[in-house]
């Protein structure tokens, strides 16, 4: 009977684990704030509104109508990559040369930062170019298939239009599922 417990008890608490589906995890903040041409202080807020903790394994985050891929600041490992957001939690990914006032704004929150590169180095950062978080307002943005863009689980935007230039905009509280498509 012992052994009928503490395997029942083990197998309640790997079960649990299993449960962190990338379905509970959505875009639920977009800001391009425009501070300069290469969108510095642009931000997308992710939140898991899951029961459980999710870390991506097979997804990326992309933006504009060329798919860039958001890179760390190595310029090789995708943004997202073996980053885990704790259940009912948000991650708020920037450029690493973002302004200290977005980065201030973001620990007051209690949300956690995590750094692309940036475009070019002139403001300090990383220099990955177009590889970094560097939407400026006329660009779609959205977490995907890490092996393939055209596989959307969640988005904002649409590309080639200032749909969302200098702009922040923020889900519903009752908009907790992905769209693969995106209306306004």
């Amino acid at each position: 009977k012992k052994m009928t417990l503490l395997a029942g008890a083990i197998s309640s608490v790997l079960s649990g684990a299993a449960l962190a589906d990338i379905n509970d995890v959505i875009i639920t903040e977009y800001v391009e704030s425009s501070v300069d041409p290469y969108a510095i202080n642009s931000a997308i807020e992710i939140t898991n509104f899951g029961t459980s903790d999710f870390t991506f394994t097979d997804h990326a985050l992309y933006y504009s109508k060329y798919n860039n891929k958001v890179l760390k600041p190595d310029d090789s490992t995708p943004v997202l990559e073996n980053v885990t957001i704790p259940a009912g939690k948000s991650i708020i990914v920037v450029a690493d040369n973002a302004t200290q006032d977005l980065k201030d704004a973001v620990a007051a929150n209690n949300a956690t930062i995590v750094f692309s590169g940036s475009y070019n180095d002139t403001s300090g950062g990383t220099a990955i170019g177009h590889d970094a978080l560097n939407f400026n307002g006329d660009d779609a943005v959205w977490i995907g298939a890490a092996t393939d863009h055209t596989n959307v689980h969640d988005i904002i935007g649409v590309s080639d239009s200032t749909w969302g230039k200098a702009v922040t905009l923020r889900r519903t509280n009752d908009a907790k599922s992905p769209d693969s498509s995106y209306e306004a």
